[in-house]
């Protein structure tokens, strides 16, 4: 998720009655748009707050994603933000994690199995 404070000269703009939408330019050249509908949201309008939640779609490529703010008002005015840039990398996860459990649970029960099986007599 992104969160923005949208300011002109240090003066906090008003998104009140904008539409608003946020192109990606990825890594590979891919054109991803988000608006209303995919992720782009006012939170306080009067403050220029305003969030964007990334779509899978938008973080597919690891690489530079540059991207810029585009505001239309009522009347069919665009204005856009100056560029900015974001980095996406390579998950830490792959998908086939390990559940991670504490070893010593599983040490534990061997050693009981292990000393069951010297009481009953049972040779490995």
């Amino acid at each position: 998720m992104l969160e923005f404070t949208i300011c002109n000269q240090g003066q906090v703009v008003d998104l009140t009655d904008q539409t608003i939408s946020i192109s990606f330019l990825k890594s590979d050249g891919t054109l991803v748009i988000q608006d209303f509908s995919s992720g782009v949201s006012i939170l306080d309008a009067t403050t220029g707050n305003m969030q964007c939640i990334l779509t899978s779609q938008t973080l597919a490529v690891v690489g530079i994603v540059n991207a810029e703010i585009a505001f239309t008002d009522a009347t069919g005015k665009r204005l856009s933000t100056a560029q900015f840039k974001f980095n996406v990398t390579e998950s830490l996860g792959s998908g086939d994690e390990i559940v991670s459990i504490s070893e010593i649970y599983i040490l534990d029960n061997f050693f009981r199995n292990f000393r069951y099986r010297q009481i009953m007599g049972v040779n490995y």
